[in-house]
Order: C-alpha cells, then sequence, then structure tokens
C-alpha cells in the first residue's frame, strides 16, 4: 500500500521556507503545543517508512541489524547492543529478561541484491543531505506539517477495519455526515518492539472545517465495531516531498507529500513532541 501520508497537490513553489511570524516566541509556542497535543498518533502513523532505530542506542539499524533476532521474545535490538550486554551488561533481554544465548540467535544473511539496494540507498541519501545542507534546509526532512482537511481515526475495531468497508464509512450514516468526503485510506500498523499493532484511517475532506467537525465529533466516541473500543481523532500530518526540497520536479504522480510551505505553527518535530 502506498505511504498514507497525505496532503493536496499544489503547483511547486520552490521559494524559500516561510519566514518566522513575527510573533513572540512563548506566544509562538502556545499555539504550537496545543496543535502537538492532538497529533502524537498521526505524527507516529506516518513514520513507518523512516529508518527503523535501535530501541536502547536509538541508532539506525540497517538490513543487517533488522535481520537480526536476539531473543526469541522478538524484542530486536541493533548488534552493537546485543554484544554490548552480554559482554558488559547482565547478559538478558531487555523487553523479557531472559538470557542472551547465541543459539537462540535467529539472523538471515543479506542477498547481494539487498546488499546492493542498501549501498544505493545509502548514497542517495548522503547526495540528498549534502543538497539540502547547502540550501540551508537539511532540518526540514524531520518536519511535520498537520493538514486540517485530514483526520486520522484509531479505534474502529476489526469489524470495521476493512478495506471492502470503506465505502460504508464515506456514508452519511459515519463518518460522510460531517462532510464530503474525497479519500479514505486505510492503514495497518504492524507492532514492534517499541509499538503495538494499530489499524487507522486516514480521512481527507473536501473542507477544513468538516474535519474540525469529524474530529470533534469522533473523538473519545464508542467504536462502530462495538467491543468496548473507542475511537481517537486527530488531524493527519504529513512531510516535505524530498524532491520539492531539493528545488527538483516531484515525478511520483501518486506522492501524497507536501508540496508546498506549511505554517510554521502547524510544523513540528520529534523534539517537539517530547518538549512541548
Amino acid at each position: 500500500m502506498a505511504s498514507a501520508r497525505l496532503a493536496h497537490h499544489s503547483h511547486h513553489s520552490h521559494g524559500p521556507p516561510p519566514a518566522t511570524s513575527g510573533q513572540p516566541a512563548g506566544a509562538l509556542l502556545f499555539q504550537k503545543s496545543h496543535v502537538v497535543a492532538g497529533v502524537q498518533d498521526a505524527y507516529w502513523s506516518d513514520d513507518e517508512e523512516e529508518e527503523s532505530e535501535c530501541p536502547l542506542c536509538v541508532g539506525e539499524m540497517d538490513m543487517d541489524d533488522l535481520n537480526f533476532k536476539p531473543c526469541p521474545c522478538g524484542y530486536q535490538i541493533c548488534r552493537f547492543c546485543y554484544h554490548h550486554i552480554k559482554e558488559n551488561l547482565n547478559g538478558r533481554c531487555p523487553a523479557c529478561r531472559r538470557e542472551y544465548s547465541d543459539d537462540a540467535v535467529e539472523w538471515t544473511a543479506m542477498s547481494p541484491e539487498d546488499q546492493k539496494r542498501q549501498n544505493n540507498q545509502k548514497k542517495q541519501k548522503e547526495k540528498e543531505k549534502k543538497e539540502l545542507e547547502a540550501l540551508k534546509r537539511a532540518h526540514l526532512p524531520n518536519m511535520r506539517v498537520v493538514q486540517r482537511n485530514v483526520v486520522y481515526v484509531t479505534g474502529l475495531g476489526p469489524r470495521f477495519a476493512k478495506e471492502e468497508l470503506i465505502p460504508s464509512l464515506r456514508s452519511h450514516e459515519y463518518f460522510g455526515q460531517y462532510g464530503k468526503i474525497s479519500k479514505i485510506i486505510l492503514v495497518k500498523r504492524s507492532g514492534t518492539a517499541t509499538r503495538d499493532a494499530t489499524t487507522g484511517i486516514y480521512i481527507t475532506y473536501n473542507r477544513r472545517e468538516d474535519a474540525a467537525r469529524a474530529i470533534s465529533g469522533v473523538d473519545g466516541s464508542p467504536s462502530p465495531g462495538g467491543g468496548g473500543e473507542v475511537m481517537r481523532a486527530s488531524y493527519g500530518t504529513t512531510k516535505y516531498c524530498m524532491s520539492f526540497l531539493r528545488n527538483i520536479t516531484c515525478t511520483n504522480p501518486g506522492c501524497m507529500e507536501l508540496h508546498e510551505w506549511g505554517d510554521e505553527k502547524d510544523s513540528f518535530t520529534k523534539e517537539d513532541l517530547a518538549t512541548l
């Protein structure tokens, strides 16, 4: 399935990023704190294609690390942390406390094709990084921008979290009651060592006010699938298209990332989530 990062397409605008609003720093921080408070779920939901990080050292895990499973419980860490725990610490899995054993390790060697693909990806990222540094935009790939016509909903329950039921979800009986919907995408996220498996939907409304009404009406209400689940609703987020940031034309007709500068008060990073 294509990425669920949603944004409306517009003509490319390759001017500089928007200047700061001129508001006092405290006023802008207050505005951003209210924006960020409601989008944690949506922000993390579009992180599926980001590089996986080791939950211990927070370093990037390459394909070799991702193919390395040190414990039967499924908790994955990078090979460096595994050896550090075995040689210098208590030698136990941080999740289940089972003692690490080389005999229990599962590891699949990278194929030559995977190795070549990984090397090409690294070269491309280095190239993009240098271009963005030259344009003074190196911080922007990690930025997320709130999309005020997009609603992200979780807690539908297994009965309704199905592709074949999307027409029903668009109907006036469900999310269509809040306004005209242009798109609904179902997103299933597999669980990891640090995140439970989740299923959510991104609903793109034609009007911002309809998205706001949907959030107000849906957030905290019982799931239509029953089972005691409660739906959570927030604004969706997107990230900047890398082609847009590099001042080149995006050649992906299905690209759902941002191709115009977002409002400063609606733009934030992982660090904002931790500090606001």
